[in-house]
């Protein structure tokens, strides 16, 4: 009964914390977007139905800094931003989007 309850627990914990994310990426908050991800590796939360939001905001990160004015530095900072998203998740990078040209 413990088990279930704490299933139960964990299952509505991770729809916020989807939420949360799913709102970090309409903002391109990429340390929002960490924190939530490790918070829900923490909690022994489900992350793989957060990949998609999260791979959502990889995209509009990586699209937003190749339009900016020095976008290979911006690349690289948003690079190393992606690097430690994947990294608060324990995934792999390409778990989150394919970044393929």
């Amino acid at each position: 009964a413990r088990s279930v309850l704490c299933g139960k627990i964990r299952s509505e914990i991770a729809k916020v914390l989807q939420q949360r994310l799913e709102i970090a990426a309409e903002y391109l908050d990429l340390e929002v977007a960490q924190s939530t991800l490790r918070a829900a590796v923490s909690l022994q939360c489900d992350v793989v139905p957060m990949l998609k939001p999260a791979g959502a905001l990889v995209l509009s990160l990586v699209g937003s800094s190749a339009r900016c004015q020095q976008p290979v530095s911006s690349l690289v900072e948003v690079l190393d931003g992606v690097d430690g998203l994947a990294k608060a998740a324990n995934r792999p990078l390409e778990s989150f989007c394919d970044l393929t040209p």
